[in-house]
């Protein structure tokens, strides 16, 4: 019967986007279609491209939202020369001097020179990586502990729940991309073991993107939400929530711009509404 909380909705829906290792593709062609706009340099990179199903695609399969990264698999001689570095200690620490310096120069990441015989042509083998949304579902939800932490505020426990949905959508995912990337003669596509499996088990390697989202979540009815559309909470004159906490559903793209939005939106109405 917190504040916001008269329908106990507070807490609730807490949603992470899963980011998972999720299989292989090789590509099969005579020659390798470019990758550019794929590739991924630590530190470097802007942006880059995923894979994604069609909108048209995701309704008929009745599935979740999920996009796809292409990481070139290297060798340990091709390894100096990839575009994507898996980050170690050592590479962390060489990251935050870069980093702390201005970001002035190359990156170096302490990795052992290329050999010059060494020729590396267009990649053709790449890790899966998968993003994808989670279901909103209430029994996802952070309370307060017993606990309290050293300045006597008690402790957020988290229970993470997923998904039937969840777990179908992304077999689904990848049922739908290898079946197009076979067809389209572009290459071949192996999932990982969980992936393919009918069970309802996750893997022990189930992770999320630290995207936090969801529990005060926005919607018309506050029997079903904790704010309304202006990001007000229900019942309560004086106090608005603007963030990734508002998210009624979580998408699969990184949820920061959209947070922004969120809260420059708030800060233009309550300039007006308070002269």
């Amino acid at each position: 019967r917190g504040l916001g909380n008269a329908h106990d909705l507070v807490g609730r829906y807490f949603m992470e986007h899963l980011e998972m290792p999720s299989g292989q593709l090789a590509l099969t062609g005579e020659r390798a279609p470019s990758t550019v706009m794929y590739a991924f340099e630590f530190g470097r990179t802007k942006a880059r491209g995923e894979l994604a199903l069609s909108a048209a695609k995701q309704r008929e399969q009745r599935m979740l939202n999920a996009t796809v990264s292409l990481q070139p698999t290297t060798t340990a001689e091709q390894e100096v020369l990839s575009t994507f570095q898996r980050m170690t200690p050592e590479r962390l620490e060489a990251y935050r001097k870069w980093d702390e310096g201005g970001r002035v120069g190359p990156l170096s990441i302490g990795l052992p020179p290329a050999r010059a015989d060494t020729v590396v042509g267009p990649p053709r083998m790449f890790d899966l990586l998968t993003r994808q949304e989670q279901a909103p579902n209430p029994a996802s939800r952070v309370t307060l502990g017993r606990e309290h932490d050293a300045l006597g505020m008690p402790r957020a426990t988290l229970d993470w729940r997923l998904t039937s949905l969840d777990r179908r959508s992304f077999r689904a995912f990848y049922e739908v991309l290898g079946r197009e990337l076979g067809r389209s003669g572009v290459g071949r596509v192996r999932m990982n073991d969980w992936v393919t499996s009918t069970e309802e088990s996750w893997p022990a390697s189930t992770g999320g993107g630290w995207h936090h989202m969801g529990t005060t979540r926005m919607h018309d009815d506050p029997k079903q939400g904790v704010v309304d559309a202006n990001c007000r909470v229900h019942g309560i004159g004086n106090l608005s929530v603007a963030g990734a906490s508002v998210y009624p559903t979580a998408g699969c793209a990184n949820p920061t711009l959209t947070l922004v939005a969120l809260s420059l939106r708030l800060s233009d109405r309550l300039k007006t509404a308070l002269g």
